[in-house]
């Protein structure tokens, strides 16, 4: 009896080895169908010449390999995405440079890592401090050109230092300078209508600029759109009502460049006195921090 027990474990043990084995080679074949159709989908845009839409699907395929762990094929998607987005807009995104790194990361290339990491930050200003802190990091955090680009990257922010002066005009056709500002708590916040984050940030945005602009808040929106349409019926049907810049250059905005902008939403809180403070917050740490420069003298 035991022995016949013994048996029908035995027989469904394998049974179940075999489905499962069974499932993920249906995932498997799913997989590679869909890497291939995103792969001929991005061939067959770059030679109709549509490369910004050839890039978005090479990102996807990227982020495949990335996820399926297969990072050479993902080092080469990295570097296609980079030649295409040269070729469609003038727009240098440091980006690219970090998909490259971390596709050497994944391959335990640190050096090769560290290099395309400081080309981001020294050659295209990447500016998200907060990357750093990933735990993916952890091994690198004791070298020391892991610390030097990051303070490097801090440096690009600018926290703690005065802000860099600007002057735009506005939608309505007045004109904002910073140096203007002086005494109030300003917000700047570099957007566009196609970046669904900063779409999701607006009702928040609009909640802290009503319970502040009487205490000294100021938000101005540095539209990155090219599209003056569309970027007038967003901002109408939204009923934003802080001020908001638009110079219709896209990535080109003399504003932008100024800042080093190379991602939306990037946001810039600057005290009283004129000095950036926070960077890039968002939500309720946003309020926050709103509330503690509002309560400064």
């Amino acid at each position: 009896m035991m022995r016949k027990a013994s048996v029908v474990l035995v027989v469904l043990t394998l049974s179940v080895a075999g489905l499962v084995l069974a499932t993920q080679t249906v995932k498997q074949k799913e997989e590679r169908r869909q890497i291939d159709a995103l792969q001929n989908e991005a061939a067959a845009l770059i030679k109709e010449g549509r490369l910004t839409q050839a890039a978005d699907k090479l990102e996807q395929l990227q982020v495949r390999f990335m996820n399926a762990e297969m990072y050479r094929e993902a080092l080469d998607a990295s570097l296609k995405i980079e030649q295409v987005s040269q070729r469609a807009s003038d727009r240098k995104s440091p980006w690219n440079y970090v998909r490259i790194a971390e596709a050497y990361l994944g391959m335990g290339e640190k050096d090769r890592y560290l290099d395309w990491m400081e080309r981001a930050v020294y050659e295209r200003s990447f500016s998200k401090l907060d990357y750093f802190q990933d735990a993916r990091l952890n091994a690198l955090k004791d070298h020391p050109r892991y610390k030097t680009l990051v303070n490097a990257c801090a440096k690009v922010i600018g926290v703690g230092q005065p802000a860099k002066e600007f002057q735009v005009t506005l939608l309505d056709g007045s004109s904002f300078s910073l140096h203007a500002q002086k005494g109030k708590v300003v917000l700047i916040d570099f957007w566009d209508v196609a970046c669904g984050p900063c779409r999701r940030e607006m009702p928040n945005l609009k909640e802290i600029f009503k319970d502040f602009k009487d205490r000294g808040l100021e938000i101005v929106g540095i539209s990155m759109d090219t599209d003056k349409t569309l970027l007038y019926r967003y901002v109408n049907e939204a009923a934003l009502p802080w001020k908001i810049a638009c110079s219709f250059d896209g990535w080109s905005d003399s504003t932008a460049k100024l800042y080093k902008i190379s991602a939306t939403p990037s946001t810039w809180l600057i005290d009283r006195q004129g000095v950036v403070r926070y960077y890039d917050v968002r939500g309720a740490e946003l309020r926050r921090a709103v509330e503690a420069l509002i309560r400064e003298s």
